[in-house]
């Protein structure tokens, strides 16, 4: 396990290396132009924002995530050891400015062993956006709404967590884009015998998995304890800008703010970068970062995903 993430490291930083030299070769690139900056689909698994840009209608993207973050207590129930989740999703474009989305995620542990959380799938994600107003149609920005659904189909959990989310994502002459979300959430607490937690000795409860909107599957949900919070809600601001005259390389930060999962804690402040490479038509790759700030008692300290995506069309 740790050989593979050594691995996805360097891959990570030769990535836009590799996409820079593809440029350079002038009329011997073979390299699809990019998509326009104004309909570039950011890969939501990657980030902790969710941009207005849905997948065009017609295509479907398979993406694999593989993420890793650190071990922090509370969160992981007072283990130290680093964590591993892959994560399957499917995105399927399937009318005009409609989008709709799952994903499982499947913790693969630390060397075969993540403490008190049994190795498997958990909960599955299912989500679907609209974009009611596009920039290209006169209006100051795209703006979508997304609805976000945690389904409980890991071992021992029930309830269902609602999410509502207002995206906006605005176009600059420079192809530099700025995002906004804005987001709510209803927690189901009926999920706390779910199989995949343990209690530590002082009775707390910790877990992390789908996500806040689809993103990916660190995405910071459910955490499980008695006093989780029922109403959650928070807010991000991003940007992403090309690096490269072809424009199939994107630089992207966000930051991510909202309230704590378990009640009495305080709120998150979250920094993430990364960048995505549009190989050609049909293949991307996305890489991000994140540091907690403030050191949040039930957020990891660090992470980091990598994201492959294969776009097919019918």
């Amino acid at each position: 396990m740790k050989r593979l993430f050594t691995l996805l490291v360097a891959l990570a930083f030769v990535a836009p290396v590799m996409a820079q030299d593809n440029k350079d070769e002038g009329n011997n690139n073979k390299m699809a132009a990019a998509p326009s900056s104004s309909q570039w689909d950011t890969l939501s698994d990657t980030w902790f924002f969710q941009d207005a840009i849905p997948v065009p209608q017609g295509n479907v993207d398979l993406r694999l995530s593989f993420g890793w973050q650190t071990g922090s207590w509370p969160s992981n129930a007072g283990d130290s050891d680093d964590d591993f989740v892959a994560t399957p999703s499917l995105y399927w474009g399937f009318a005009e400015n409609w989008e709709a989305s799952v994903n499982v995620p499947l913790w693969v542990g630390d060397a075969g062993d993540r403490g008190g959380y049994a190795d498997g799938n958990y909960d599955t994600n299912v989500g679907v956006l609209w974009r009611f107003a596009k920039q290209d149609d006169g209006h100051p920005m795209d703006m979508a709404l997304a609805g976000n659904f945690r389904i409980p189909t890991g071992d021992g959990s029930s309830g269902i967590d609602y999410e509502g989310r207002l995206a906006m994502t605005h176009l600059y002459p420079c192809n530099a884009r700025t995002h906004l979300n804005v987001w709510g959430k209803i927690t189901n607490g009926n999920d706390h015998e779910s199989g995949r937690r343990v209690r530590s000795a002082n009775n707390n409860i910790g877990m992390f998995g789908g996500g806040l909107g689809l993103a990916n599957s660190l995405r910071m949900n459910r955490i499980g304890w008695d006093d989780e919070r029922n109403f959650q809600y928070g807010a991000n601001v991003g940007v992403d800008f090309p690096i490269c005259d072809n424009g199939n390389v994107r630089m992207v930060f966000d930051y991510l703010t909202r309230t704590s999962n378990q009640e009495g804690q305080n709120w998150w402040h979250i920094l993430q970068t990364g960048w995505e490479w549009k190989i050609d038509d049909a293949n991307r790759l996305g890489t991000s970062f994140f540091y907690n700030i403030d050191q949040s008692t039930d957020a990891p300290n660090s992470g980091m995903t990598v994201t492959f995506a294969h776009a097919l069309t019918y």
